[in-house]
């Protein structure tokens, strides 16, 4: 009913109009906010996609730098088995030349003779390192 109760019906404070603007707008507000919905899911896809992007690029950059922390730490390996290579031939030749002048020496106090010394320096020099030897070639050959 009505305040003034012309027509017998019950005024609830709005023409048809403005009910069927406001459902128009409700509906829009609705579909505002389903676009607003996508659009916020397509990027979080979007940043989700780049996020493992990024993921399988740190990964190929962390097996990259594996790679060369395991050739370095090879590379490292070689250049110390040289170093101990180079010392132990180093050393050897130390104690053949030690032992060449024990003998040109000795010799020189048993013959007392040039000629002999030279002729044993001259065998001396000769000599080389048998091929079985363990010096006679670098380990990683």
């Amino acid at each position: 009913m009505s305040e003034n109760g012309d027509n017998g019906t019950v005024d609830i404070g709005g023409s048809s109009d403005q009910l069927k603007e406001d459902k128009k707008s409700s509906n829009l507000s609705v579909v505002n906010r389903d676009s607003q919905i996508k659009n916020l899911g397509e990027k979080l896809l979007d940043q989700e996609a780049q996020v493992k992007d990024k993921s399988a690029e740190y990964k190929e950059l962390i097996k990259k730098n594996e790679a060369t922390s395991d050739s370095w730490i090879e590379a490292k390996r070689h250049a110390r088995q040289i170093e101990l290579y180079k010392d132990s031939v180093i050393e050897n030749l130390q104690l053949q030349i030690k032992d060449l002048e024990a003998n040109i020496v000795q010799e020189d106090k048993d013959a007392g003779s040039d000629d002999e010394i030279s002729a044993t320096a001259a065998s001396v020099a000769t000599q080389t390192t048998p091929s079985n030897h363990p010096l006679s070639r670098p380990p990683w050959l």
